[in-house]
């Protein structure tokens, strides 16, 4: 999780670390409040989790390709 704090404040995305969920909250931007990012160390790569606008449940994405590279999922998510 320190790599994907380290892409996300090179984007100016800010973040709040969920430590009891071992997850990262986007605070900033079209996602604040609604995904959650954290490390699924069975399958190794970075999942996330959303709130989809007008709904109450979180889900995980379907957009983002799984990856362990920290760099290229921040790139794929956060990059305009």
């Amino acid at each position: 999780m320190n790599e994907m704090a380290v892409e996300l404040k090179e984007r100016r995305v800010e973040y709040r670390l969920l430590i009891g969920l071992g997850a990262l909250l986007v605070t900033s931007g079209v996602w604040a409040e609604r995904m959650l990012i954290s490390y699924d160390s069975d399958r190794r790569f970075f999942v996330a989790d959303v709130i989809p606008f007008g709904e109450s449940d979180w889900r995980q994405v379907g957009f983002l390709p799984p990856t362990s590279n920290a760099r290229y999922f921040a790139q794929r998510t956060f990059e305009k």
